[in-house]
């Protein structure tokens, strides 16, 4: 500095680097860090969750202590110094502040300072975690009653909640069987569970997932060696930790299963790739015995193998697009066992009911591609056999198995952590949307598409696809799709009331956060309609582009010469890249990581899911799809010029 420069008081300095740090990371993406005052930044950062709420209120207040501190002392002195010597200005300083003491003002204002520095070092630094060694070479040897305090305050510090209790489990391991068959255990389990420890911290449910590994280590004969493992295994380690710190759920369902919890530490675990190969290698359950017996067996194999699959996509043996598709299998077999045991569980009326009924999945569930928490959309339709239309007893029975299948799916039922059900169930596309008898008669349900149907509602006919029911019924439901399909229709207005019923559809469920990737604009939503609305306007003349799968869909458009072909690998591109953060989203339970900041390992799975390698590129990415969306929406649905209103705020 020149000699004539203002020297900046460190005091100033602390609480200054702090706001402007949160400034140059937050301000690109949070108008309020870029134009806020000093304590509306510091409640910004607490609000999305850079630091923590009662840390950052806590912030704003010394903030503002120190400010109020400064410009009494310049009330006094004409100038905001805080180097002061004498005697008498020290104490009308404090006086004005509050203080009687003077010591008891430095020391309070001492604090505001550091708290402001250490926190901002916190920021900048990563935790110094070398010296770590809670289980170290020494631990048998330290008195446990000593050394609890001070293992509980490391394990808090670096990030987890109830640090007594995670050390009482560590204590645990070192007296567990599978310790005393190795030699040197404290050496050796030293070398893995700090690192191990560390990990489990950088997750999102740390706790939980220390919880998770402790019973799979009770879980374990005594000859095992699990620390060994996780030493000569690497892969093993990362997936343990991920599945049982970012995926809890599923990591809680494979611990608590004592067979399931094998293939955890088992480096040959290989899972098959394909729906036939998994489904041959874990069969559905068959149905012996009494049906609500064979209903939990269902649920268990369910759960257990949307585990498995959460297991396999952190391990890397299935991308996440690949998982959503066996998600779809998995549903398909669960449907249509509980269709079986609708139909010999419900009484048959003694009047004509007709040739049976079928059930149609549609939206996600039609195209083959769920996430864990994506609800089965389904329409249940039944052919009378009757020209006049269906009998009383044939829409009480209908009805009755179609109540009783969603009764059965939508059941809590205890999968061993907890009591979930199978599925949510989501049968708003029905005739009459949610006014709407349960179960349709199949002139109905045609009735229904060709006439007052919505635009949006037309759509979905696009992904339909009959899961269950009687061979000649499923066809003539098919032959139905594709008759109303396949009509010559104009394709600007069918565009158009698409466009209207999205428009609509925005107003209603409009988008919370870049993160609601659905409902976005250019999100998935608004790229399905750019697919099905090509379907739609180019099915007449070429029937094969019907696909119920998008990528399918856009390819089959790509040959027929309705779609450029860079177009339809652009929107093919983004179809993948919302399915794998959709997929990965949900095994997390995660929903919007702007406003709950995920942490280290969380950060690094959705940024592999995304195709990249640092989370603070997802959300540029996100934004960059959803506006190459709207470009393709603007110019395929709007006939606008290529690129106008693809701007995604």
């Amino acid at each position: 500095k020149g000699a004539g420069a203002v020297r900046r008081n460190p005091s100033h300095d602390a609480h200054w680097r702090l706001v402007q740090t949160f400034r140059l990371a937050l301000g690109q993406h949070h108008d309020e860090f870029r134009h806020g005052s000093a304590r509306s930044v510091f409640e910004a950062a607490g609000r999305i969750g850079a630091i923590d709420e009662l840390t950052a209120e806590r912030i704003a207040s010394n903030y503002d202590f120190y400010s109020v501190a400064r410009n009494r002392l310049n009330l006094i002195r004409g100038e905001a110094s805080q180097n002061v010597k004498a005697k008498k200005l020290l104490a009308h300083r404090a006086a004005l502040c509050g203080f009687n003491k003077v010591e008891l003002f430095d020391v309070a204002l001492q604090g505001t300072t550091a708290e402001a520095e250490q926190h901002w070092l916190n920021i900048i630094n990563e935790p110094d975690l070398a010296s770590f060694d809670i289980l170290g070479r020494d631990s048998a040897s330290i008195d446990p009653a000593s050394q609890e305090t001070k293992d509980a305050g490391k394990l808090e510090d670096i990030g987890f909640d109830e640090g007594r209790v995670i050390s009482s489990m560590v204590d645990n391991w070192l007296k567990g069987d599978f310790i005393t068959s190795m030699a040197e255990p404290n050496r050796r389990l030293s070398a893995v569970a700090p690192g191990l420890l560390t990990e489990f911290a950088a997750t999102q449910e740390p706790d939980q997932a220390i919880a998770c590994f402790d019973v799979l280590l009770n879980h374990l004969p005594g000859e095992e060696k699990p620390f060994e493992q996780l030493r000569a295994h690497e892969d093993i380690t990362n997936a343990i930790v991920d599945l049982f710190g970012n995926a809890t759920r599923f990591g809680t369902i494979l611990a608590l299963n004592q067979e399931l919890s094998k293939e955890i530490l088992d480096p040959a675990t290989r899972y098959p790739t394909t729906v036939d190969a998994w489904l041959a290698d874990y069969p559905t359950p068959r149905r012996h015995g009494a049906d609500e017996q064979v209903v939990d067996a269902l649920s268990a194999w369910l759960w257990e193998n949307r585990a498995r699959a959460c297991l396999a996509a952190i391990r890397g043996d299935l991308d996440y697009e690949a998982v959503s598709v066996l998600l779809s299998a998995f549903a398909d077999e669960a449907l249509n066992l509980i269709y079986e045991i609708a139909l010999s569980n419900v009484d048959v009326p003694k009047g004509k009911i007709g040739k049976g009924m079928a059930i149609v999945a549609m939206g996600e569930y039609g195209c083959g591609s769920l996430t864990v928490s994506t609800p089965l959309d389904l329409v249940f339709v039944y052919d009378p056999d009757n020209d006049d239309g269906a009998s009383a007893d044939a829409i009480r029975y209908y009805t009755d198995v179609a109540q009783h299948m969603m009764d059965n799916l939508t059941k809590d039922r205890d999968i061993g952590a907890e009591n979930l059900p199978m599925f949510e169930v989501d049968t708003r596309h029905r005739p009459g949307g949610t006014s709407g008898e349960i179960a349709s008669s199949l002139r109905v349900y045609k009735n229904y598409f060709v006439g007052e149907a919505d635009a949006r509602d037309q759509l979905s006919l696009t992904s339909a696809r009959v899961i269950c029911g009687p061979d000649t019924l499923k066809h003539r439901i098919e032959d139905s799709h594709a008759e109303f399909l396949t009509r010559p229709r104009q394709g600007e207005r069918v565009l158009k009331d698409v466009d209207k019923a999205r428009a609509k559809e925005a107003r209603l469920t409009p988008a919370t956060s870049m993160w609601d990737v659905d409902y976005i604009r250019g999100g998935f939503a608004d790229l399905k309609i750019v697919v099905q609305g090509m379907q739609m306007t180019h099915g007449p003349d070429h029937p094969y582009v019907l696909c119920t799968d998008m990528c399918d869909a856009l390819r089959a458009l790509s040959r027929a010469g309705c779609l450029d072909t860079s177009v339809a690998s652009e929107l093919a591109e983004s179809v993948r890249f919302w399915r794998r953060l959709k997929a990965v989203m949900a095994f997390a339970n995660v929903t919007d990581p702007a406003s709950t900041r995920p942490r280290q390992r969380l950060a690094l799975m959705l940024a592999k899911a995304a195709g990249v390698s640092d989370f603070a590129t997802v959300e540029p990415l996100i934004r960059g799809h959803a506006e190459r969306t709207m470009a393709h929406y603007n110019t395929l649905v709007l006939g606008g010029a290529p690129g106008e209103g693809a701007k995604v705020a």
